[in-house]
Formats: structure tokens, C-alpha cells, sequence
């Protein structure tokens, strides 16, 4: 008899696996800030203002109140004194053409004329009237003048702080490799 063989070849393999840590690397930056100075100058201001002109003109006010200057005195009674002159002409005028027609009622009534005439009628004081006193007031014209001070300007910077730390990696073996060989199977009638 043949003895049977019935053999059968079993192989196993378990992959070997790595494993791996990793620390990241860390970098730091912090930058201070700059250090500014600033110095301002002050601006100037020049504001010019003069005094004003004021005018106070009182002159026809005193002259309605009969206090007249010297010169507008003779004015008056210059005024006065043409006015009495024409009046005066007039009338001798008229006496001239009453005397004409030679007439004894003519004489009489130029000599009551006369008469009722009076003094002269030259017045040194005029009648009271009102009038204001003139005032005028000029403003001095305002001028302002800028003078910029401007500003002075002084940076410091400072570095930055930089502070690093490397990663790291590290491997392991996570699970061992294996290879397994087995033989399965009848041997002449004896199975394993």
C-alpha cells in the first residue's frame, strides 16, 4: 500500500510596526514697542488790535444852544447884519417912493414906520433849538499772525526677543515582525 501524504504548507508573516512621537518646535517672538518722544513747541498767536478812533463833534449842539465858537459868532452876525442891510435898502427904498409923490400923509407914516421899527434887530443869541452831538467811532483794524512751533520727534526701537525650541521625533517599535512556517496535513494516516 501507497502510504497518502496530504501536506499542506501554511506561512504566517506579521509586518513589523514603527511608531513615531513628535514634539513640535516652538518659536517665540515679542517685539517691545518703540519708545517715541514727543516735544511739542507751542505756536504763537499775535492779535494786533489798535485802539479806535472816536469823534465827538459837539459844535452844533452848543451852537443851538447858543454857545457858539468865536468864528461861528462873526458868522451869525455877519448873516444877520446882510439881512438887516437888505431889509434897510428895502425900506429906504420905499421911504424914497413915499417922498416922491410929495404927499404930508407920506411924512407922517414914514416917521411912525421909523417908530415902530425899534434897535436893531442884530441878535447875538439865537433861538434854542436841539441838535445832537455828532459821535463817530473808527475800529482799528483787527491783524492776527500764526507762527507754527512745529514738533520735535525722537524713536527709539527696540529688537525683538526670539526664543526657539527644536522638536523631536522618536521612533519605537510598535509591534515586532514575526514569520511563522507550519505544516498541516495527513502522514500516513497520522494527522498534524
Amino acid at each position: 500500500m501507497i502510504p497518502s501524504a496530504t501536506l499542506r504548507l501554511q506561512i504566517n508573516q506579521t509586518f513589523a510596526k514603527i511608531g513615531l512621537d513628535y514634539t513640535k518646535p516652538v518659536q517665540e517672538i515679542s517685539q517691545p514697542y518703540a519708545q517715541v518722544e514727543i516735544v511739542q513747541q507751542a505756536a504763537k498767536m499775535d492779535i494786533d488790535q489798535g485802539a479806535g478812533r472816536l469823534s465827538v463833534d459837539g459844535e452844533a449842539a452848543h451852537a443851538a444852544l447858543s454857545h457858539k465858537s468865536a468864528l461861528g459868532l462873526v458868522e451869525s452876525v455877519a448873516a444877520q447884519t446882510r439881512q438887516v442891510v437888505m431889509e434897510f435898502i428895502s425900506s429906504k427904498s420905499s421911504e424914497g417912493d413915499q417922498l416922491a409923490a410929495i404927499n404930508k400923509a407920506s411924512i407922517a407914516d414914514i416917521a411912525s414906520q421909523r417908530y415902530h421899527r425899534g434897535p436893531s434887530p442884530i441878535e447875538f443869541i439865537g433861538p434854542f433849538s436841539y441838535n445832537p452831538v455828532d459821535v463817530s467811532y473808527t475800529p482799528h483794524p483787527t491783524t492776527v499772525s500764526w507762527q507754527v512751533g512745529g514738533a520735535d520727534i525722537q524713536v527709539t526701537p527696540h529688537k525683538p526677543e526670539i526664543s526657539y525650541r527644536p522638536g523631536a521625533v522618536q521612533a519605537y517599535v510598535a509591534q515586532q515582525n514575526d514569520l511563522s512556517v507550519d505544516v498541516r496535513g495527513t502522514y500516513m494516516n497520522l494527522t498534524f
